[in-house]
């Protein structure tokens, strides 16, 4: 492959800080032509045999490459090349830089792996971005479909994927779009966050209540008891004590009977 220089973007450690004068920084997006694309061609590929599932490129690239002096067959030829470089093994992700055809960005999972080749001056950080997205489309857009990305052919999922593929490129050709769409789905997040803590603590106050309720009512029934066990003694201790006056009135009465009746008969 003729590339002048490689900057590595992140191995398995991390990710580390470009360091090509090449990359533009983030808020840099110079374009040439107002109709000519930023992305040029992006690739889904298989790592275990490296195979080419799925293929686009964008309308107008023939163009771009045409200025450059070059065809789209260089983008296949270069693809294969960097399918097959020792670099894929070692870096997850990586930016290679080629002379004809701008930057080569790729990031890899472990099975899959994910190109985008891109215009010198776009934005390294947006061209990673779209590649997570990617990622994140490509397996939202398989779902249970496994088995294709394990078994299928060459380009097999090419027609599949052109839709999800040609949107998300049509989105992150405009990096000024992609920005804007980013603070609002930021935004969204934020909104969303403070809508799940408002929630979790309406069910924490719920809970409390629940317990108070829950406390109240346990209070409610051990006052009952209270009072029912208080009524028992209450009327155990009156039986009680009006047995005692009972025997006591029986004993006053006895004594003064024992004491009168002897005196009333001596009398007669």
């Amino acid at each position: 492959m003729n590339s002048s220089s490689r900057t590595e973007v992140g191995g398995a450690s991390g990710v580390s800080s470009p360091t090509s004068s090449s990359l533009p920084p983030d808020g840099g997006h110079h374009r040439q032509s107002d109709t000519s694309p930023n992305l040029l061609f992006c690739a889904i590929c298989r790592l275990e045999d490296r195979c080419v599932l799925a293929r686009y490129m964008a309308p107008r690239a023939g163009a771009v490459l045409a200025e450059a002096g070059t065809t789209p067959v260089a983008l296949t030829d270069t693809l294969q090349r960097v399918l097959h470089s020792k670099k894929v093994a070692e870096h997850r992700r990586l930016t290679i830089e080629e002379r004809q055809l701008g930057l080569i960005h790729y990031e890899n999972d472990g099975k899959l792996m994910y190109v985008v080749f891109a215009r010198a001056d776009y934005s390294q950080r947006l061209a990673f971005q779209f590649l997570h997205e990617l990622r994140n489309e490509f397996v939202r857009t398989m779902g249970t479909r496994g088995e294709d990305v394990h078994a299928t052919r060459e380009n097999a999922l090419t027609r599949d994927c052109r839709a999800m593929i040609s949107e998300l490129m049509a989105l992150y050709d405009r990096p000024a779009a992609v920005d804007k769409v980013a603070r609002v789905r930021m935004q969204v997040d934020e909104v969303k966050g403070q809508m799940h803590d408002n929630v979790q603590q309406v069910m924490k106050n719920t809970d409390d209540l629940q317990q108070l309720q829950t406390q109240s009512e346990d209070l409610r029934g051990e006052a009952s008891a209270f009072h029912r066990t208080a009524g028992v003694v209450e009327r155990k201790y009156w039986w009680r004590n009006t047995r005692m006056i009972l025997i006591i009135v029986a004993i006053v009465i006895a004594i003064l009977a024992a004491i009168i009746i002897p005196i009333a008969i001596t009398k007669h």
